[in-house]
């Protein structure tokens, strides 16, 4: 999950009894804990009682400093703990790289726009089943024939096109997954490949890529972001 620095959230968890039932209070003396630890170093940044609101335990958190905690939610005797993973980002650093100006942008440090143009053009009008697996035309047919079109490619402009077919996933591979405690997707390691051997040997990726991603209080996405690493 990410948070950004210097603006404030709720740290939730519910409990589940045996008979399906959220819990809300506990005998005298017992109560939900919470403790946030540096995952670096694991120093203690903050702990303290979590306060039931409607069917949820929660407390306010306002992180200061960027970096990566643990978060670890501590109950009473008979319930499950939890833990989570949050990552504390400048604000400012936020950007939605999934737009095709982003694309546009990228491509265009080392290509013209021109070659942009017509590299979109021929990859949206080829025949592709983009799941990964099954493909009508392969990487090879997709490179000769923008090859083909803009008169041959720079290797800087091969290498950009390998990585967009790696990225519609063909030859594609997610390594640590870690999950918070709704069992959402918050990072993960992503490698491509330029052939299903190598994918599948775990060998000479063309290129790393982290996954994050973050969600509101009602386990929607809100932020999302895959950087080249």
């Amino acid at each position: 999950m990410i948070f950004y620095k210097d603006k404030t959230y709720y740290l939730q968890l519910s409990l589940i009894d045996l008979n399906g039932n959220f819990v809300i209070s506990f005998a005298s003396g017992e109560s939900v804990d919470y403790i946030i630890r540096k995952s670096s170093d694991g120093s203690v940044i903050d702990s303290g009682e979590m306060i039931i609101d409607g069917n949820i335990w929660k407390v306010e958190w306002t992180p200061t400093i960027v970096g990566e905690y643990s978060i670890e939610y501590i109950t009473p005797e008979n319930y499950e703990n939890g833990t989570e993973t949050i990552v504390v980002e400048e604000y400012d650093n936020f950007k939605a790289d999934v737009s095709d100006l982003a694309l546009e942008d990228t491509l265009n440090t080392k290509a013209s726009q021109d070659s942009v143009d017509e590299i979109k053009t021929t990859v949206e009008n080829l025949d592709l089943e983009l799941d990964g697996v099954a493909k009508e035309t392969t990487s090879q047919e997709i490179l000769e024939a923008v090859g083909d079109i803009s008169g041959g490619l720079t290797v800087e402009q091969d290498a950009m096109l390998r990585r967009i077919l790696g990225l519609s996933q063909e030859n594609y591979r997610i390594f640590n997954p870690v999950y918070d405690v709704n069992s959402s997707l918050t990072s993960a390691t992503i490698k491509i490949y330029n052939t299903a051997s190598d994918c599948e040997a775990n060998i000479n990726p063309i290129a790393t890529y982290q996954l994050r991603s973050g969600y509101d209080v009602q386990n929607r996405m809100n932020s999302y972001k895959v950087k080249k690493i």
